[in-house]
């Protein structure tokens, strides 16, 4: 089970909400898809007071590459901001679970994960195997079993099979995509 919940912790791939205004953030999403990250246009976004009803998802967008790039304070502020604006969106929720996941949080992260989980009853699946890394973390084993069981149930037959080791499952991120090098 340690395995398995280190690979899913290793490779982490960001999904981003159908409702956002894409090309109005799109140089943002991409600056923050990048490496090496730049945060220029998104801070630009947020100073210049420009989409407003989306400062939540440019401070997640902000949090996540941060927390990849490993600059945790940073992080730590964006997805606070993202909190202050949206605190009960569910992925704004699941976007503080997967911050508090690579800071090693495991109650924060249980906790903010159950909470987007509760608010969207359709939230993806992949949410549960996040959840499971943070049971994991709190030493709740049967919980994270659990977890990762109700993946494997309702999960796609070829996405599905990472306690085999066969296909990699990741903690994800709800907005961004995934870094290209």
């Amino acid at each position: 089970m340690i395995v398995l919940l280190t690979l899913i912790l290793a490779n982490a791939t960001p999904v981003l909400p159908l409702a956002v205004p894409v090309d109005v953030l799109a140089d943002c999403r991409a600056s923050v898809n990048r490496l090496p990250f730049d945060d220029t246009p998104c801070l630009s976004l947020l100073a210049n007071g420009e989409v407003q009803d989306q400062h939540a998802l440019v401070h997640q967008l902000l949090a996540v590459a941060y927390i990849e790039a490993r600059n945790n304070p940073a992080a730590e502020m964006q997805i606070g901001q993202a909190l202050a604006l949206a605190p009960d969106d569910w992925a704004v929720q699941a976007n503080a679970g997967y911050v508090n996941l690579y800071l090693g949080r495991f109650s924060d992260a249980h906790r903010h994960l159950s909470q987007a989980m509760q608010a969207n009853p359709d939230f993806p699946l992949f949410l549960l195997l996040n959840r499971a890394v943070a049971s994991q973390g709190l030493g709740r084993f049967e919980d994270a079993e659990q977890d990762v069981a109700l993946y494997k149930q309702y999960s796609q037959p070829e996405v599905v099979d990472c306690a085999s080791g066969v296909t990699p499952c990741t903690p994800v991120p709800i907005v961004g995509p995934r870094r290209v090098q």
